[in-house]
């Protein structure tokens, strides 16, 4: 009688050391208010950059803000390059934020896939009303952005497969005739060339930096009513940030925006004593527009 017994099958082996290989995902670029602007406050504009990385995600690419970048460097070098090397690059212009025209400006004149979302109480420009915008509510009703972000996620991935299969494709300037796209040449220098450019532009920055807490150390320990070094601090950050993004301080709106800031920063602090800081503040303003 046969052996009715089954033969073991061996296990299939796996090689401990490996591990599974995935392609990485490319970059999709951010372009889009990041502070106060047109009554909306800093935390609007966190919510509207996460429904964005979300839509974006979800059409397979990883999302980030133009300016960031995992090297140190100026904020204006990365902003420019990444403008151009990005894959793909969703702009909200809600609000019309000089800083995001200008950098859809300079998207645009690459001749590169972009995506253009704004918010239903922004008007279109003129410039650029032709080209599709995607609307998403200002309020941020939780029904009609989930229809926004289904329909980002859909656009992303449309603009970019139009993009790498047509070799016709143009995101902008065929409208208006044959143009040379402008190109960001690659440029190879010396190691060494290039850690010394990096450190004397770290070194022009941090002195530019030092000039100012420089200026609001000399005015802000002698505030009449807010001599603590604590409030002294939460007044020099404030101003220091409001001038590092050359936010105009002058006139009667220079307390609200200063109080604004403080608001966002620092929100354990009571209106009051906000108020208080503010208004001190601006009785010394005039020591930093000398500077």
């Amino acid at each position: 009688m046969p052996d009715q017994t089954a033969t073991p099958v061996p296990a299939p082996t796996t090689d401990a050391t490996s591990e599974p290989t995935t392609e990485p995902k490319a970059y999709c670029g951010l372009v889009m208010p990041i502070s106060a602007i047109d009554l909306l406050p800093e935390s609007h504009w966190l919510e509207v950059k996460a429904i964005l990385s979300d839509a974006i995600s979800n059409a397979g690419f990883v999302a980030r803000l133009v300016s960031e970048a995992p090297d140190v460097g100026t904020i204006q070098k990365s902003i420019v390059q990444n403008l151009y090397d990005d894959t793909i690059l969703v702009c909200d212009v809600s609000a019309r934020n000089p800083n995001v025209m200008t950098e859809l400006g300079m998207r645009l004149a690459f001749d590169k896939a972009t995506v253009i979302v704004k918010d239903d109480q922004t008007p279109y420009s003129f410039d650029i009303q032709n080209i599709e915008h995607i609307e998403y509510p200002r309020d941020l009703r939780f029904s009609k952005v989930v229809r926004f972000k289904e329909k980002l996620t859909a656009k992303v991935k449309a603009t970019h497969h139009e993009a790498t299969t047509n070799p016709e494709y143009s995101a902008f300037l065929k409208q208006f005739g044959k143009f040379t796209v402008a190109k960001l040449e690659t440029v190879e220098v010396p190691g060494l060339t290039l850690i010394s450019d990096e450190l004397r532009e770290l070194k022009r920055q941090f002195a530019r930096f030092n000039r100012i807490v420089s200026v609001s150390s000399r005015t802000a320990p002698n505030l009449d009513s807010v001599a603590s070094e604590m409030q002294a601090r939460i007044v020099r950050e404030t101003i220091v940030s409001l001038l590092e993004e050359q936010v105009d301080l002058g006139g009667s709106e220079g307390v609200e925006r200063i109080a604004l800031r403080m608001f966002e920063r620092f929100p354990h602090l009571t209106p009051e004593t906000v108020d208080q800081l503010a208004d001190a503040a601006a009785r010394h303003l005039g020591n930093f527009s000398t500077h």
